[in-house]
């Protein structure tokens, strides 16, 4: 680092001539998640795996599955893929769903965050996906759920510009 450090302070000129080595090291990017809660009688458990470097290539996956015994939901799996910076762009990019026997939901967005304060520009994009089944609950004794068909394709988006730093 220190000889990289002077290089860049001299002159092109004046920049010695030779092999740079610069070694890296991949730490263990792979992230195991576990949740339990209970209260009254209703149970919810989940397992997930994520990887947050996929083959070296910086995009993310994961994938889950939970239970839950809130309106008999049963198990579900769940899952996402993305990629944080596609071609050096800053463009992101990514998906995610959900299955269960109560809901099936679909997430894609895509989008460019200021990544910095000279970005001048950025944006976001999403489209999602729900087919399920929304509970209402009724204020009588004994408390009843009714469940109710919920089908809805949502979309929606920001731009923003800025004078990059200025």
């Amino acid at each position: 680092q220190a000889v990289l450090a002077d290089s860049t302070a001299r002159s092109a000129a004046k920049i010695p001539h030779g092999n740079l080595s610069i070694t890296t090291r991949d730490g263990w990017s792979t992230q195991i998640g576990f949740g339990a809660n209970t209260g009254g009688n209703a149970q919810q458990y989940s397992l997930s795996l994520r990887e947050v470097n996929v083959a070296g290539l910086s995009y993310q996956a994961s994938v889950g599955g939970d239970y839950s015994s809130v309106n008999e939901r049963g198990w579900g799996i769940n899952g996402t893929l993305g990629d944080p910076n596609i071609f050096g762009s800053h463009i992101q990019a990514s998906g995610k769903f959900s299955l269960s026997k109560l809901d099936n939901v679909g997430v894609l967005s895509v989008g460019r965050p200021y990544f910095s304060d000279y970005s001048q520009w950025g944006f976001g994009t999403t489209l999602s996906y729900l087919d399920g089944i929304d509970y209402l609950y009724t204020h009588t004794q004994p408390v009843r759920a009714i469940g109710v068909p919920l089908r809805t394709m949502d979309a929606g988006g920001w731009y923003g510009g800025s004078r990059g730093g200025d």
